[in-house]
């Protein structure tokens, strides 16, 4: 199971960060629907799905990070 990270949408594409900074691009029709920047996902092969604690913990990776930097 390969684990990627959606980094930003373009139109009907989703640039996906696929692991050492290694960028792919996937149909936006093929992930899961509500899927948003930052989420972590996991492709099995043929399918994408949400891996929402992985998520929750790279938001709070994210907010931690802004907070010692911007102190906000």
């Amino acid at each position: 199971m390969e684990r990627v990270i959606v980094d930003r949408f373009e139109g009907s594409i989703a640039v996906v960060e696929a692991g050492l900074g290694r960028m792919r691009n996937v149909p936006r029709a093929q992930l899961p629907p509500g899927t948003r920047e930052g989420d972590v996902l996991l492709f099995d092969g043929r399918t994408y799905r949400k891996d929402a604690a992985a998520t929750g913990e790279r938001a709070a990776t994210m907010r931690s990070r802004t907070h010692r930097l911007f102190g906000e």
